[in-house]
């Protein structure tokens, strides 16, 4: 993440919601975190209420009426559920995201071999290549016109710069009036190499939010699932050299951005204690109701993860698209700061399976229904 000077400590304007359910049952009991969100939650009753109910005028998106849910396929296999993870769904069911898998991945990007993932380095193009496999393998198309998984841009950071490349890859919708509205969900996939011997690893800024992101794209394959509207699935690059990536895109698109309805971005994914996720500006109007949507799908899901309310922070690559009037949902795992940051000390150690598990759950909970046209039964 770039994010110079972060001071979200000093945030005094905080909104807690706790998903809960009453018929939530056979789960861990939820961590220290999820105590401390559900005393926030009943203590912040006034404020809670108003944000739950408060739209705010954002509105949901035109045009799609609900319709019943369909049934979960069968393809990939079910979520491993990791170490049990607070406040979740059922890990042994065939439709689940799988945190263990998540992690696996994080492992991958935060090796030896990916070796900080610079972009112009060879670390960083085995990271590309490997986010492109997978994609490829879920079943997802090129992204590009042009027919690649591959969004060319030149960066020039200092003594570096060359060109490199965001991963892109698309689920058309099927739908003869939502399929031409787009929703992006990406994440920063680059971090800042190495210096002699020292491996900026970012196993949490960003390699958790780049694996976030493989995990979604498959679920709509593992659930069998064709959406209504269009998606694009983003890895974008040079995050860290001031946004590149993202810039680029919204200079460039592939897809309108007249037609983008929502961007989902995740940035510092797995760290954390595995209470729940801040959604950065998910209290602005125009991206209040992405949030009612997660809030209210969540419920409905039986989740129990804390989704926390803090001011917008224009730190990562959703504010490109933020800037242009484009709602977001920015996710980010709870509680703030994060160990490890921007040293070689963000290592895979301080990767929570709790805290992949909260962060997939909620934002699978929210991109379902969006993605299939069904978002007014929670809005």
């Amino acid at each position: 993440m770039k994010f110079p000077g972060r001071t979200l400590a000093a945030f005094t304007a905080v909104l807690l919601y706790a998903c809960t359910s009453a018929d939530q049952s056979g789960d861990d009991p939820t961590p220290a975190g999820g105590s401390a969100g559900s005393a926030g939650a009943s203590a912040g009753a006034s404020s809670g209420a108003g944000a739950t109910s408060g739209a705010g005028g954002g509105g949901s998106p035109g045009g799609g009426s609900a319709g019943s849910a369909p049934t979960a396929g069968g393809g990939g296999s079910g979520g491993s559920g990791g170490s049990g993870g607070s406040g979740g769904g059922d890990p042994t069911s065939a439709c689940a995201v799988d945190p263990q898998r998540i992690y696996d991945d994080v492992d991958f990007f935060a090796s030896d071999e990916c070796r900080g993932r610079l972009p112009g380095d060879l670390g960083n193009e085995l990271a590309l290549d490997f986010a492109e496999q997978e994609l490829v393998g879920a079943g997802l198309l090129p992204g590009n016109d042009d027919g690649t998984y591959r969004q060319a841009f030149a960066f020039n950071d200092g003594g570096n710069s060359g060109t490199t490349e965001n991963v892109v890859a698309k689920i058309e919708g099927n739908d003869p009036v939502l399929k031409s509205e787009v929703i992006i969900v990406g994440a920063h996939i680059d971090h800042l190499g190495f210096e002699g011997d020292d491996i900026y690893r970012g196993a949490d800024d960003n390699a958790s939010g780049a694996a976030v992101v493989l995990e979604l794209a498959r679920m709509f394959q593992r659930c069998g699932l064709t959406p209504k509207r269009t998606l694009l699935f983003v890895e974008w690059n040079a995050e860290e050299m001031g946004l590149l990536g993202s810039e680029h895109y919204v200079d460039d698109p592939i897809l309108p951005l007249e037609d983008t309805i929502a961007v989902y971005n995740f940035d510092m994914v797995g760290a954390g204690d595995g209470s729940g996720v801040l959604l950065f500006g998910g209290d602005d109007q125009e991206n209040r109701w992405l949030t009612d949507l997660m809030i209210n799908a969540a419920d409905q899901a039986g989740l129990t993860h804390v989704i926390e309310l803090v001011p917008q922070k224009l730190a990562s690559d959703h504010a490109p698209f933020v800037e242009r009037g484009i709602p977001i949902c920015w996710g980010f795992s709870r509680p703030d700061p994060h160990p490890g940051y921007h040293s070689p000390d963000d290592t895979i150690d301080n990767i929570k399976l709790d805290s992949l598990r909260a962060v997939s759950e909620l934002f699978w909970a929210a991109l379902r229904p969006l993605a299939m046209g069904e978002e007014d039964q929670f809005l």
